[in-house]
């Protein structure tokens, strides 16, 4: 695990589980200056491309709140979360991937990288026409009105359709998934952040002009799936072509136990995933369901504006994940310790920074984005969400490490656990509480939870790799 020239700390071993890592290390400093300069290229590289995901809510909520009107973007925000939960029937395989060839990566080798792509995509291929097959026969079946209720009769016909739509692209969205993986592995994520500019471009510039067609949520549901699912196809075919040939997938290359092995690893992902978004997106569908759809709508405006904060700092948390990886297979883990404080310090500060701002000014900002459409922001609920996201910062900061690592059984519980009661108390918070106790329920529910168990995960992996050092 460790190189001659990599020095233990053994008195920081007994210091306080508070703090997540107390390890010193002095690994080869070239893999952790390469690291670093890969970790900048992808982080400037975001700085210019993920701000078009902020242009896009601003632009989308005035654009589609009187396209659409309250009820029907509510309902609109209830079926993206939808698909959220639908994407997760990859069960992670893609997730899974990343960890594989980022050991491939570290002992470079390249074959054994294509066999993992070459069973991967093929099985994917298969997975996804399987999923589409059953979506086909399925969803005319569905009682679409108890899960997404509507009162008008424009949208109560609407939502079959869209619903049909949104699932079949959802699925096949799934096998654009893999250049993400596959430039994340090999710590490239800067050229997975230009495509991703590309996609997000051309979805801004299909927003504008959808609002000018009468296809109404349809059409506000294929520029939202379709065309960053087109984008990332094509990402496909130059990646595996022209940029990476020597991992083009191979149908001969394929390989039953590659696949189980990533899907083994991918599925503790996806139950992770899951959780994830059982915690972070069922909000809209109990408040949809307990409180409605115009409730909906002024939540899911005021979490929008919270989530574009949350991207700035997913500028670096993202790389993190390859870059950690690598790093805890060297052993690098006073580089590890200095990156995770930072991820803390700098998530923390920015998402009391945005409930500063929402508080004092909110009123107006949602009365602008709006234009009057929807009703003002409530403190309260202003003040639960941003606890909601200092939350959710300091867990997945920590879960991304542990996901790194390989370390993904016991987060299963944790998590799962956690999950399980915000799912309860939202529920109960909602019909009691209304929209304040729903922005409250993940926060209280994770101080039972996660918030005490990550930093003892952490403490307790990182004294397993020094034991057997």
């Amino acid at each position: 695990i460790m190189s001659d020239a990599e020095v233990v700390n053994q008195e920081q071993l007994s210091g306080d589980i508070a703090s997540p890592i107390e390890l010193s290390f002095a690994p080869d400093d070239r893999h952790g200056i390469e690291r670093s300069r890969r970790l900048r290229k992808s982080v400037f590289s975001a700085l210019l491309t993920r701000p078009l995901a902020a242009v896009i809510s601003f632009a989308s909520i005035p654009l589609f709140t009187k396209y659409l009107g309250a009820e029907r973007y509510g309902l609109y925000e209830a079926i993206i979360a939808f698909s959220i939960w639908l994407a997760l029937s990859n069960a992670g395989i893609t997730a899974g991937l990343v960890n594989k060839l980022t050991d491939c990566h570290v002992a470079d080798d390249r074959l054994l990288a294509r066999r993992y792509i070459s069973s991967t995509w093929f099985g994917m291929v298969g997975f996804v026409i399987l999923l589409c097959l059953i979506a086909l026969v399925a969803t005319p079946l569905i009682h679409w009105q108890w899960l997404f209720p509507a009162k008008s009769r424009l949208a109560r016909a609407e939502v079959p359709w869209v619903a049909g739509v949104t699932i079949l692209l959802t699925f096949v969205s799934l096998l654009a998934q893999i250049p993400a993986s596959t430039y994340a592995a090999y710590q490239e994520l800067d050229r997975n952040n230009y495509w991703d500019g590309a996609s997000k471009v051309a979805t801004l510039a299909a927003c504008c002009a959808v609002v000018y067609t009468p296809f109404g949520l349809v059409g506000v549901a294929l520029v939202m799936l379709a065309v960053p699912t087109f984008v990332r196809l094509l990402n496909t075919v130059y990646l595996f072509w022209i940029e990476k040939p020597w991992l083009r997938p191979s149908a001969a290359l394929f390989d039953a136990k590659l696949l189980g092995k990533t899907f083994h690893e991918g599925i503790s992902i996806f139950v992770l995933q899951m959780a994830a978004v059982g915690i972070f997106q069922s909000d809209k569908l109990i408040i949809t369901k307990v409180l409605g759809s115009d409730a909906n709508a002024g939540f899911s405006v005021i979490l929008r504006l919270f989530l574009m904060a949350y991207g700035v700092y997913s500028l670096l948390l993202a790389p993190l994940w390859p870059a950690y990886g690598e790093a805890s297979r060297r052993g690098d883990f006073r580089w590890i310790q200095r990156k995770l404080n930072q991820s803390l310090l700098l998530g923390c500060g920015i998402m009391l920074s945005c409930g500063a701002i929402m508080f004092f000014f909110g009123d107006p900002i949602i009365r602008r984005l709006s234009r009057g459409e929807l009703p003002s922001a409530s403190k309260p609920v202003i003040i639960g969400i941003t606890a909601m996201f200092v939350v959710r910062v300091c867990t997945e900061c920590q879960s991304i490490l542990l996901n790194a690592a390989g370390i993904l059984n016991p987060q299963m519980l944790v998590l799962g656990v956690n999950a399980v009661l915000n799912l309860i108390v939202g529920v109960i918070f909602a019909r009691k509480f209304g929209l304040v106790g729903v922005a409250w329920s993940f926060p209280l529910t994770a101080l039972l939870t996660s918030v005490w168990a990550y930093p003892r995960l952490i403490h307790r992996h990182f004294n397993s790799f020094l034991d057997r050092a």
